[in-house]
């Protein structure tokens, strides 16, 4: 930017007019951080002047700092807005940035929703907003400084959303901050970094190339990987490669909060929970371990002073003193690597972020096969991070049309997918509000110290109420996927709630919920659920439908794949197939799953003209009808091919179809 511009730029913005407007910071500014680096000073300047400013942070760079910085320099007399990704980033932006009202992005539109009387679920709430932005502007209030942290996790909803924001003040300055390469997540069409030129007003580029996380080695490997310089200028930081007894050992005696575990979901890392909580229950139980399960709605989050075992997915903001992280393969990246609509970049920077989360110490754990991988240390081994070349990340595959070998599991058939495909296949289902969801809500503590008993409680309701529910049967189905379901088969004795935290323990392959829960169900709850349950079904219903439709996925006329979606209804009763839920929210994830369990009864000949989601919880309850089948199902494709493909064809007749119901 040249001179002039600058000055008009800072004219506009300018100290006196924001005071004019009184500026008030939401919570008391803390004192200047005491010494930046010469690119967070510079950062920190650009934006006084009044640029606009876009940051390229390297990982570990003091972004937060920074904005601590800015924001205690520029609140006595400017309003800011510091909107960031994530509920975990939000926490910890606010306890340490003052002079701003610090807000993720569901955050700052729900109280404006809940002022309208406007009743919606959290995940759809930034749509709501937008659509009734409006109505709401008048009392939003206004801004002179918009920080965005981790702007690489904007989608279109949350794109549209600070549009909005910034036209309440179109004088409003703005600083992004963030890194693509740690972008972890593939949800979003939208280019983000084209989004982020638009957005801002001849903005200065500026770099974090510092990393103060990373000691020099690793620093280097990671620069190497992601093709950007990262300067890592952390002396105290070791890397090393244990074996999985090692690092047993090492994690018993590491402070609980301390330590972060990553690895796949029921890979070595789940088997080292299990070893550490028995060899040290005093210092490793559900009172100083978090231990993430699948499922969205968790009713635990991850806490300082505990320690932290979760997958390399959602490492990121998760830095600890030591992290100690499993399957750090060749196996486990091929894998993943070869799956269906993988976005390679995405996958990466999943890896890269993952090695880069240890403050002291970074420990890869060789267990398994691994134990037959090169070493970095062998004669001409080529450069490594733990026992990954790093050519995999400089190296990546060519994206190809994928091929649907496995079918699509309709509970999970939604999840991380395009917001925007979401959006589309929800504008083909109707929904009807049958009952609100305002009246008593059935309590029931879904979490025991740091255990989740979300998945329990799922499983409690339907094994309490229905008389042909079979739990056995469902831990059998699951002896394919998890090494516990045989030896816990036995424990299935049908006592309703003893049998979920069994099933529970067989999903997660975590022992916790078969021997550390102590949480019981009262007998006064059980009675509630029951009696809610019984106004709309049967106990001798029809339930655990399996179901399951075929046919192929078209882009074009030559291009194609076999798809195939299945999975395994609730219940089915009065012409309606019932999705039910224990949750503190639905979302469209939800309704989606209800309305593909919809079209493919009817796909099958069956005599279903709805679905009903139906949160038991509250009480919120939706008829979910699919008006047309044909278009709802290519935008089935559309959404979980990721755009790969966008039209489908039932591969069998209605008859066939029918004998796919189990």
């Amino acid at each position: 930017m040249n001179s002039s511009a600058a000055a008009a730029n800072h004219a506009r913005r300018s100290p006196t007019m924001t005071a004019v407007l009184g500026a008030r910071p939401s919570q008391p500014a803390p004192p200047a951080v005491a010494v930046l680096s010469a690119e967070q000073q510079a950062v920190v300047d650009a934006a006084a002047k009044g640029h606009d400013v876009i940051v390229d942070a390297a990982i570990g760079s003091g972004k937060t700092s920074t904005i601590q910085d800015l924001c205690a320099r520029l609140s006595a007399t400017t309003r800011i807005l510091y909107l960031t990704y994530s509920r975990l980033l939000k926490a910890d932006a606010q306890d340490r940035v003052g002079g701003a009202r610090v807000q993720n992005y569901h955050g700052v539109v729900y109280p404006h929703l809940q002022r309208l009387g406007i009743s919606c679920g959290i995940g759809e709430s930034v749509q709501v907003f937008n659509d009734n932005f409006e109505a709401i502007r008048p009392g939003f209030g206004q801004y002179d400084l918009l920080v965005v942290d981790e702007y690489q996790d904007i989608n279109t909803e949350y794109a549209i959303l600070l549009r909005n924001i910034k036209s309440t003040n179109p004088r409003m300055q703005i600083v992004m901050v963030g890194d693509m390469s740690q972008k972890v997540r593939s949800d979003t069409t939208l280019d983000v970094q084209a989004f982020a030129r638009e957005f801002c007003t001849a903005p200065v580029m500026l770099p974090f190339t510092q990393s103060f996380r990373m000691g020099p080695e690793m620093g280097a490997l990671l620069g190497t990987a992601w093709n950007k310089p990262i300067v890592g200028v952390n002396p105290d930081q070791r890397v090393r490669i244990l074996d999985h007894a090692e690092a047993i050992a090492l994690i018993a005696e590491t402070a609980p909060g301390d330590l972060l575990c990553l690895g796949k979901q029921t890979g070595a890392m789940v088997h080292a929970l299990n070893e550490a909580e028995k060899l040290a229950p005093e210092r490793y139980n559900k009172s100083t371990v978090f231990a993430s399960i699948r499922g969205g709605d968790s009713a635990v989050r991850p806490q300082d002073g505990v320690a932290v075992f979760t997958t390399f997915d959602a490492s990121k903001g998760m830095e600890r003193p030591v992290c100690v992280i499993f399957d750090y393969s060749l196996n486990n990246w091929t894998v993943r690597a070869n799956l269906p609509n993988t976005d390679h970049e995405v996958l990466r920077n999943v890896f890269l972020v993952a090695a880069s989360r240890g403050k002291q110490e970074v420990v890869f754990v060789r267990s398994g096969a691994m134990r037959r991988n090169p070493m970095p240390t062998d004669p001409g081994a080529e450069e490594m991070i733990g026992q990954m070349p790093v050519s995999k990340f400089t190296n990546l595959p060519n994206a190809v049309r994928p091929q649907y070998n496995q079918p699509f599991m309709a509970q999970a058939a939604f999840s991380f997918k395009y917001s925007e495909n979401i959006a589309a296949a929800m504008r083909l289902i109707t929904r009807e509000r049958l009952d609100d969801g305002t009246g008593s809500e059935i309590v029931i503590d879904r979490a025991d110290g740091l255990i989740d008993l979300s998945p329990a409680v799922a499983a409690y309701q339907e094994a309490l109420f229905f008389e042909r529910h079979d739990a056995t049967a469902q831990a059998v189905m699951m002896t394919h996927t998890s090494i516990l379901a045989r030896s816990l088969l036995s424990e299935i004795t049908g006592d309703p709630w003893k049998d979920a935290l069994t099933l529970a323990a067989i999903e997660t392959q975590q022992m916790r919920y078969h021997n550390q829960v102590s949480a019981t169900i009262p007998a006064e709850v059980a009675a509630a659920l029951t009696q809610r349950l019984s106004t709309q079904l049967p106990r001798d219903c029809r339930v655990q439908v399996g179901m399951g439709l075929s046919g192929f996925a078209y882009a074009g006329a030559e291009d194609w794949s076999p798809i195939t979606f299945s999975g395994i209804a609730d219940a089915i009763y009065n012409r309606q197939i019932f999705e039910l839920k224990f949750t503190s929210a639905l979302d469209h994830e939800m309704f989606l799953q209800t309305a593909l369990y919809v079209a493919m009864a009817r796909y099958a000949g069956f005599d279903v003209h709805s679905g009903v989601l139906w949160n038991t919880r509250t009480g919120e309850r939706w008829s979910v009808q699919v008006p047309d089948l044909a278009r709802f199902m290519n935008a089935v494709v559309l959404c979980v091919s990721k755009q790969s493909y966008s039209r489908f064809e039932i591969e069998t007749t209605p008859a066939a179809a029918r004998a796919q119901i189990r």
